[in-house]
């Protein structure tokens, strides 16, 4: 029984954190072709705690930090952000996204900290 329950608890741990990766991969896929090489160490070969501008807790390796501030970002928010439910701090600063902010942000309930500052979005 002790077996099955720890199965399932590293199952569950492995399936979010898939889902993180994919969320931050679908996010990368959405940035502009010619900006994407500042997000290199985004990748299927390491975890996502290790990807430039992701910081991740400690105990359950979530994400709980994006900061991007500064990157001069192009291209489009994706609404796969949302999947990002443990994050609590978002900072976009300093980038030039063209569409509006996805309805999917509202979804990130844990979220204390947004910088937007010198945010450029083309509409």
């Amino acid at each position: 029984m002790l077996l099955e329950v720890s199965c399932l608890f590293f199952s569950q741990a492995r399936s979010t954190n898939e889902i993180e990766m994919q969320a931050l991969l679908e996010f990368k896929s959405q940035v502009a072709e010619n900006k994407r090489e500042v997000l290199a160490s985004w990748n299927n070969s390491s975890p996502p705690c290790n990807w430039i501008g992701v910081r991740c807790g400690r105990k359950q390796e979530r994400v709980i930090s994006l900061d991007l501030g500064g990157f001069k970002l192009a291209g489009v928010i994706s609404p796969s952000i949302g999947n990002l439910s443990f994050l609590r701090s978002l900072n976009l600063a300093d980038n030039s996204f063209g569409s509006i902010i996805p309805r999917e942000m509202g979804m990130l309930f844990r979220l204390q900290y947004l910088n937007m500052v010198g945010y450029n979005m083309r509409i």
